[in-house]
């Protein structure tokens, strides 16, 4: 039971690690921001006329990216977003084609903002379902556990005292 306790938590204790460590990563991600004020930016820029002024987006919002066309009815939003990141990023690597990236402006770098998420698409993969079952599970082991150890104690307890009592 302590084995397979231990196991349950270390399974645990890593699969939270990276949700945390992918949880960071999405929040200091330079590139990611670049991107969104880019979403926003466009989205506004097509709301443009209305009343409608985004400040914020919406899951719901970046899901449409891939479905919503742009005025000319062929292009997606999403399409249109890849475009101009990539047009930032050929024009910086135009001017120097040897630079690595490593000090570029996030608006320049912003195409590859994956690189600054190694641990999303792992968190990802985890199911908060599959985490509250296993984190049940490890409470009910727990519970038995004590359980364990209360009922050996109790009988350690017997068996000395019927060993005090034969001396």
């Amino acid at each position: 039971t302590i084995l397979r306790f231990d196991s349950i938590y270390d399974e645990l204790c890593r699969s939270s690690e990276c949700v945390v460590r992918a949880a960071n990563e999405l929040i200091s991600s330079s590139r990611l921001r670049v991107v969104m004020d880019t979403v926003l930016a466009i989205g506004n820029a097509m709301n443009r006329g209305t009343s409608m002024e985004a400040r914020a987006i919406t899951l719901d919002s970046l899901l449409k990216l891939s479905t919503t066309k742009s005025t000319d009815g062929k292009t997606t939003v999403l399409e249109y977003l890849v475009k101009i990141l990539l047009q930032k990023h050929s024009k910086a690597k135009a001017k120097d084609p040897d630079d690595d990236g490593g000090d570029e402006d996030p608006a320049v770098m912003a195409i590859d903002f994956p690189k600054e998420l190694p641990n999303l698409s792992p968190a990802a993969r985890m199911l908060p379902s599959d985490i509250i079952s296993r984190t049940s599970k490890l409470a009910n082991r727990l519970h038995r556990a004590q359980k364990e150890a209360e009922a050996s104690r109790k009988e350690s307890t017997i068996l000395v005292k019927e060993q005090i009592g034969r001396a």
